[in-house]
């Protein structure tokens, strides 16, 4: 038995990864347990309260995995991270150092190398979604219309703008990344609605093909699978 622990920046990364990724990882051979942990950003003392969502510094994200892989140490606990490229922290490993990089594929390889070669840890699969969660939407933007009514020939516009691009080249611009695409088109696009009624509609065969580096990713998750 596997139990796979996914550390993530939100609660609509959870979400995906509780109604989407672990039913689908379970049903490989009913061996794998799939969880979502998401980072803690701040932690207010006077109240004794512990805030999430977003992305902290990187040393607060390296202390919270390391603190998590010396507390579940045994060999069936395997852990991957959840993390968007677009706004990733420049404290991140090696970020300075690839943040002029063109190509983007080649930039997030040296990003989950050196996040790996941190973390020090074999039971440990990096990943960083190109660019944002959202991408997973626009692998088949028009499920957005089971979700939200009357904007058929709005959504079909959005279709039409990002029909040239692989989804995960959409990119980490101010006004051009998945979600502010979306946005443009559906002013009162909410992230958590969308995951909840969008996402569970759009084929996850169908999110990998359109992928590689998504591919990549599960790929190696259902390698767990087989353990």
């Amino acid at each position: 038995m596997i139990r796979l622990h996914i550390f993530t920046e939100g609660q609509s990364e959870e979400k995906f990864i509780k109604t989407v990724l672990d039913p689908y990882l379970f049903s490989l051979n009913n061996n794998i347990f799939t969880d979502a942990w998401c980072l803690t950003t701040k932690f207010d003392k006077k109240i004794g309260k512990k805030f999430k969502g977003g992305l902290p510094d990187y040393q607060k994200i390296h202390t919270e995995i390391s603190n998590t892989f010396k507390q579940l140490k045994t060999p069936e606990h395997r852990f991957t991270t959840f993390f968007d490229l677009y706004a990733l922290p420049d404290s991140f490993p090696k970020y300075q150092e690839v943040k002029n990089e063109t190509d983007t594929y080649r930039k997030v390889e040296v990003l989950e190398t050196a996040m790996s070669s941190d973390l020090n840890d074999q039971r440990f699969i990096p990943y960083i979604q190109m660019h944002e969660f959202e991408m997973l939407i626009l692998c088949e933007p028009s499920k957005l219309n089971l979700a939200y009514l009357e904007h058929e020939n709005l959504i079909k516009k959005l279709e039409k703008e990002i029909s040239r691009y692989n989804p995960e080249e959409i990119n980490e611009g101010v006004a051009t990344a998945p979600s502010k695409r979306i946005m443009k088109y559906i002013k009162e696009y909410d992230k958590i609605f969308a995951t909840e009624n969008v996402l569970p509609n759009i084929e996850l065969d169908l999110i990998k093909s359109r992928c590689p580096h998504f591919n990549d990713w599960i790929k190696k998750l259902e390698e767990l699978a087989n353990q």
